[in-house]
């Protein structure tokens, strides 16, 4: 994990780091998924991963890049199975919005920004620098 930003609590893992976001003081108020880093059609993996978001308290996720509709659609379809059903959390996809675009809704239009007991979550890969290189702009 690594903090991306110093103007924004904002917070850089790999998908297979979800799992320690539980453990972290506060919480992800709002999520940014890269639909790279993450596969749509391994659905077992996008239950597990929106039960590690839920439990963590996450209110907002932010699918993005290509396939990023299919992710989104996995993560409602896994919120219907899950034994978490009924959580509060907002979902939303932009698969052909530029990056930098999305960036700046995710940090300025969530709704949670400025809050002192959360943070920015972002799940993105090595391989997808343009998500990195936005959020480094912020």
């Amino acid at each position: 994990m690594r903090r991306v930003s110093i103007s924004h609590n904002i917070i850089l893992v790999r998908e297979c780091e979800i799992g320690d976001v539980s453990s972290m003081e506060g919480c992800p108020y709002a999520v940014l998924l890269s639909a790279r880093e993450i596969p749509s059609d391994d659905f077992i993996k996008i239950v597990k991963i929106y039960e590690s978001l839920w439990q963590a308290g996450a209110k907002f996720i932010v699918c993005v890049g290509e396939n990023s509709e299919k992710l989104h659609d996995s993560l409602d379809r896994a919120c219907e199975v899950s034994e978490f059903e009924g959580g509060d959390i907002v979902t939303t996809y932009h698969e052909d919005e530029p990056v930098d675009d999305v960036v700046n809704l995710f940090i300025y239009g969530s709704g949670f920004d400025g809050a002192e007991d959360g943070f920015f979550l972002v799940v993105a890969g090595c391989g997808d620098s343009k998500l990195v290189g936005a959020l480094e702009k912020i």
